[in-house]
């Protein structure tokens, strides 16, 4: 563990134990060890830790044991997943600093150490005016302040942006014309292919990336950076077919992602994107994870050094997780897994999928030896219910192969003080069965009201 002053330690304790309002006063000696050691005597409690986030968890188990009446305390624990925790979306609704703070507050607690604020557009690029316009995107300072608090309490930020797809929200201001978009500086009909893609090939769709990578220079700390370029087809339709004509889709990817990389080298930062095109370029049918997708020793040894983030929304079978991590692992790149809390249609979340998949997951983990493992929270900042499966991540991780239901169960109403029971009753909101017909009524309507928006349908996203 690197330096730290008492000062420090103070601060992290009382971060966690106002956290899970744990009011006793209890004599802490910290110490440093491999792994987390918590020891309680009934006088005295030690605690020892490698991480500021390891010594976070031990101040959230020496609470958790004390509050459930337990006169002595002897924990011993190590991490098996280097890099955990939330990607959290902040591209549909923007979380305030302080929540931001909090919200590292509750990771910590559990031990996670890793944070992706994922952002489209919603942080500011100097001589980017339009980019996150009316969209209340995240200030510089405001991010250097929370890189700083993560520092403090042992949370490692990273930056999660977008350098292919996903752009809509930025690429809408192509369609003005003339003074306004002359104004900005902004040309934003050359880099512009399609309603929601960047135009390959073209160099000032280059610039924009390198002034979005040097802003995240600017920023963060990390020497990582996820670079998006997920669900991107429409990149080699549209204005670069018109352009280019007929081109091999993976030569045109590859092709994008090593200037991207360059200029990823050039402000010190190794990137990572969604393994998703990898995989749909290399596969026979129209299928994002296709677990017969065909690798060339060409295409492995054309392709830059990035690392892969393998996300899989709609798997809840350890030995389709376990194929897939196997599958990637032909790539001979890092691969790091990003599970999902299924919050994205709902303010409540799809609570029966996501036990099971994150179960499943965390064990196909376990299994692969995964270094860097995240659960994503799509419009995460509307949906707070789901700190109830934080435990997911880092019971799995702590506990390794010996996790079990109950210890999820016991760390999530600890935390969160919501019975579990509560907590997945809830999600039956999101869809509710009669017998004679399927309803999908999910909260998110119910709770706008429109009495003309039509809620029958099929049971996609049901538990």
């Amino acid at each position: 563990m690197k330096t730290i002053t008492l000062e420090e330690i103070n601060f992290i304790r009382n971060a966690v134990f106002e956290t899970v309002e744990f009011n006793r006063v209890v004599e802490i000696e910290f110490f440093e060890t491999d792994g987390i050691s918590v020891e309680y005597d009934g006088k005295k409690a030690r605690i020892g830790a490698d991480s500021r986030a390891s010594l976070a968890r031990g101040c959230f188990l020496l609470a958790m044991e004390l509050d459930s009446g337990k006169e002595s305390v002897s924990i011993q624990e190590k991490a098996r997943f280097k890099s955990r925790g939330i990607m959290l979306e902040c591209d549909w609704a923007i979380m305030k600093v302080e929540t931001v703070k909090k919200y590292m507050n509750i990771l910590v607690s559990l031990g996670l150490n890793t944070l992706m604020l994922y952002t489209e557009d919603t942080f500011e690029i100097s001589n980017r005016p339009r980019f996150g316009y009316m969209r209340g995107r995240y200030g510089k300072d405001e991010l250097r302040e929370l890189v700083a608090y993560g520092e403090q309490i042992g949370m490692e930020l990273i930056p999660c942006i977008e350098t292919l797809g996903h752009l809509q929200s930025y690429l809408k201001w192509a369609a003005l014309r003339g003074a306004s978009n002359f104004d900005t500086g902004e040309d934003l009909a050359k880099i512009r292919n399609s309603d929601d893609t960047l135009l390959i090939d073209c160099d000032e769709t280059y610039r924009f990336i390198e002034d979005a990578i040097r802003t995240c220079r600017e920023v963060f700390h990390s020497d990582r950076i996820h670079l998006g370029m997920d669900e991107s087809e429409n990149a080699f339709k549209e204005r670069f077919f018109e352009i280019n004509g007929i081109q091999p889709h993976g030569e045109v990817f590859i092709r994008h992602l090593k200037r991207v990389v360059d200029i990823c080298k050039k402000y010190d930062f190794k990137p990572m994107i969604w393994s998703d095109m990898v995989f749909h370029l290399n596969s026979a049918i129209d299928f994002y994870y296709d677990p017969d997708a065909v690798f060339t020793d060409e295409f492995k040894k054309s392709f830059p050094e990035v690392d892969f983030a393998y996300w899989d929304y709609r798997q809840v079978e350890t030995d389709t997780f376990d194929k897939m991590m196997k599958k990637h692992a032909e790539l001979e790149r890092q691969t790091g897994f990003f599970n999902a809390f299924q919050t994205w249609i709902s303010p409540l979340v799809s609570f029966q999928s996501s036990v099971l998949a994150g179960h499943a997951g965390m064990k196909a983990c376990l299994k692969n030896n995964i270094d860097l493992v995240m659960t994503t929270v799509w419009g995460g900042c509307n949906c707070m219910q789901a700190n109830t499966l934080l435990p997911l991540i880092s019971e799995y991780c702590f506990k390794g192969e010996n996790c079990t239901e109950e210890d999820v169960r016991r760390a999530s109403e600890y935390l969160t003080k919501i019975p579990y029971e509560t907590a997945a009753e809830m999600g039956d909101a999101n869809c509710i069965v009669d017998p004679e017909k399927a309803w999908r009524l999910q909260a998110r309507r119910l709770l706008w009201g429109d009495i003309l928006y039509d809620m029958s349908c099929d049971l996609k996203y049901c538990d």
